[in-house]
């Protein structure tokens, strides 16, 4: 399935569509991690244009998607007929840049994309800062930032389905089981006393977990099933769709309406017209509806923010490691890029967590030093402004 794969992105086929991105091919990983600060430094937090790394070679694809998850990694198209041209339909690169000198992209493929005009640049061109301000000067101009999510990302049919009359008249159907009070879920959950919260970072896999007791255990996506530890959530918040067929029978939750839609679309197609038992973030808890805030609240934010909501006596936080754990992004991928993407924002995700634990009563454990240390600075920083605006307010 691996070279079938291979060959269709090849001939241009097969991958998500963007309305604007940057592209890279290279041959190897260690030119890729070598350029990752170029990468870095010419889009910032632009959230509309992509990040798009090729390769022709298949083992470099799969160490590639393993260390940019959030981003567009797909093999390089070949020279045949129609297949550049498709490539660039679906991704609309602003310019290319060639790692190792362009060798690794064959002469043929060189020469067509030279003829659409696309502006193509070797490495050492582009690394300089005039070269990354040429580099920053072909991207579009408009609005930055101002869609919360990756606004790069064109509507799949699934999307525009989702977002239709139609499905609109359909979904109710599917959300008999919708749960949207969080006195009714603590009761679902049988009233836990001491909820264990695991994002994926590293700390997610503490040792000193397998030794802490809980009544309820809530994580983020999938992932951690391949890893063989704490197999048995309660409360699993979804951001890929595999999620609600790859974690155990146990209650799903989505961070927005939008993203709720389109998750019980994707159920639908794949796993048939029954209903699941689920909770939607936003619908419970406004405040934290992701256009309230400068940047999409990641899924291990909204985990903190269920748990501090079930009001237990303990809440135990691990694996929320804010991209900034010495292990690397996640346990099972420390090679994987280790910062936020575009979407997310760490002021953002401690501004969440803040508000999440500002009324919570019970014992509060945070494994996560990262964590821990991020928000007292947050929180000192927030008492710093607020003595300065006191202290503003009252002169006279």
């Amino acid at each position: 399935m691996a070279g079938v794969r291979f060959g269709i992105e090849r001939l241009g086929f097969g991958f998500r569509r963007a309305r604007h991105s940057l592209w890279f091919h290279g041959a190897n990983v260690e030119s890729f991690g070598a350029a990752a600060p170029l990468f870095r430094d010419v889009l910032g937090h632009r959230r509309d244009v992509a990040l798009v790394a090729t390769s022709s070679d298949r083992a470099v694809l799969g160490a590639l998607r393993r260390r940019f998850p959030d981003d567009i990694v797909r093999a390089a198209p070949c020279a045949a007929a129609g297949s550049v041209r498709r490539f660039l339909a679906r991704v609309h690169p602003c310019a290319l840049v060639l790692l190792e000198d362009g060798q690794a992209l064959d002469e043929a493929t060189l020469a067509r994309l030279r003829e659409s005009l696309l502006p193509v640049r070797a490495l050492p061109d582009v690394e300089a800062t005039e070269g990354r301000a040429a580099l920053r000067k072909v991207l579009p101009s408009g609005p930055v930032g101002a869609s919360v999510g990756p606004s790069w990302q064109v509507p799949t049919l699934r999307d525009r389905v989702g977002r239709s009359r139609a499905w609109a008249a359909v979904a109710p159907a599917l959300m008999r089981r919708r749960i949207d009070d969080w006195q009714r879920l603590r009761e679902r959950l049988s009233g836990p006393q001491t909820v264990l919260c695991l994002g994926n970072g590293p700390s997610s896999e503490d040792p000193r977990l397998a030794s802490l007791e809980h009544d309820c255990l809530i994580r983020v996506n999938w992932r951690w099933r391949e890893r063989r530890f704490l197999l048995q959530p309660d409360l699993v918040f979804v951001g890929d769709a595999a999620t609600m067929y790859k974690a155990p029978p146990c209650i799903f939750a989505f961070g927005s309406v939008q993203h709720e839609h389109a998750m019980l679309l994707r159920r639908l197609v794949t796993r048939g017209p029954g209903a699941m038992e689920y909770i939607t973030l936003e619908r419970l808890s406004p405040e934290f509806a992701e256009d309230r805030w400068p940047a999409r609240p990641s899924n291990g934010a909204l985990a903190i923010v269920a748990a501090a909501a079930l009001a237990p006596e303990r809440l135990i936080i691990g694996g929320m490691d804010l991209y900034g754990h010495p292990g690397g992004r996640y346990p099972w991928a420390p090679e994987a890029r280790n910062e936020y993407s575009a979407a997310h924002r760490i002021e953002t995700e401690l501004a969440i967590i803040d508000l999440a634990l500002r009324d919570f009563r019970g014992e509060l454990v945070i494994l996560s030093e990262v964590l821990r240390e991020h928000l007292d600075r947050h929180r000192e920083r927030a008492r710093t402004r607020d003595r300065d605006t006191e202290a503003t307010t009252s002169l006279p």
